[in-house]
């Protein structure tokens, strides 16, 4: 998925090459296309990300020095704020160059139908962010709460994914034939994945492997001659795991805020 988001005083789209115009005010022209392997789960957190990221300011000119702020921190009370948003899906932005530049390539291209959807989605996830925001403006006790339970959650969301056996990441219904390794040869549809497609499936499974690996290593009790466990090792690796999680930081981004959305189909 690639986004390109733009600042504006003002801007207009004509939507079906005759005469009807979608135009904003001041606010964000945001462009999205979406490759092959994009979901639900990434288009939502796209959306976050460009309602929490400092890109916005209510007065002055762009690039004045004023500081920017995120478009949902200027809600803060929950109010909305002036500025307005549209959405342009431009699928170009899978392009790549090819063949020494000579050439573009739309090979990871999504297809239409299914870009079609997840462009709906990314719109509504907007939407929904906004007006949940404006309904309640999150509290710094809760938005810490959620932020630590998200966390946790994915983390065990990667702990469970490092423990499943490499030949079963690709058992999903988005393909429908693997090879003795367990990477898809063909996808639900039944067509042949192509070779540029294939060699990330194959760094994805090597990256997989890789973690399976070290999470069986990390996890796989071996018993000492005497018969006892070393769980010694285990206890002498513990302090550090935890020095090293309170050193840690944790970054979020808060979603409230409400405005103007457009978007063009």
């Amino acid at each position: 998925m690639r986004l390109v988001v733009q600042r504006v005083d003002s801007a207009s789209l004509l939507v079906d090459n005759a005469d009807a115009w979608v135009t904003i005010g001041r606010g964000l022209l945001i462009y999205v296309s979406f490759a092959s392997g994009a979901d639900a789960e990434a288009v939502s957190r796209a959306a976050k990300v460009v309602l929490g990221l400092p890109l916005c300011t209510l007065s002055g000119r762009w690039g004045d020095g004023a500081a920017a702020s995120a478009y949902t921190s200027l809600c803060a009370k929950g109010e909305p704020p002036p500025l307005e948003l549209l959405v342009v899906p431009q699928a170009a932005l899978s392009g790549r160059a090819a063949r020494k530049g000579r050439t573009l390539s739309y090979t990871d291209q999504i297809e239409k139908e299914e870009g079609r959807r997840l462009y709906t989605h990314f719109v509504a996830s907007l939407r929904a962010l906004v007006s949940e925001a404006v309904a309640k403006p999150p509290d710094e006790a809760s938005v810490a709460a959620s932020n630590k339970a998200a966390f946790q959650a994915k983390q065990a969301k990667r702990k469970s994914a490092a423990l499943a056996p490499p030949e079963e990441l690709f058992r999903t219904a988005e393909y429908s034939a693997w090879d003795g390794q367990g990477i898809p040869t063909h996808d639900a549809a039944g067509k042949v994945v192509t070779k540029n497609a294939r060699k990330k499936l194959e760094r994805r499974n090597r990256t997989a492997r890789a973690k399976y690996d070290k999470q069986k290593a990390s996890t796989t009790t071996a018993a000492a001659p005497d018969g006892e466990c070393w769980s010694r090792l285990a206890a002498d690796t513990l302090p550090r795991a935890r020095a090293s999680r309170a050193g840690g930081v944790l970054l979020s981004a808060l979603c409230c805020g409400q405005g103007s959305l457009h978007h063009a189909v």
